[in-house]
């Protein structure tokens, strides 16, 4: 006997209308202003606010954005 029930899941319920779309690796860029380690919330935010001030962001992630 689970003690979950029988549609449980473990992935967030959003998902479900908007999966994650697949990211695949590129060529690194020669250069960047600054480089992220880690794309969660708070690296994607300090990402966009470095952005949007002009700089060029490198994030690096070993698992999914945004997770």
């Amino acid at each position: 006997m689970s003690i979950f029930a029988p549609d449980f899941s473990t992935d967030p319920y959003w998902w479900l209308d908007a999966p994650p779309a697949e990211s695949h690796e590129t060529a690194l860029p020669e250069r960047a202003d600054v480089a992220i380690v880690g794309s969660g919330y708070t690296g994607l935010a300090a990402a966009l606010a470095l952005s949007r001030a002009g700089r060029d962001v490198l994030i690096f992630e070993a698992g999914r954005p945004g997770e």
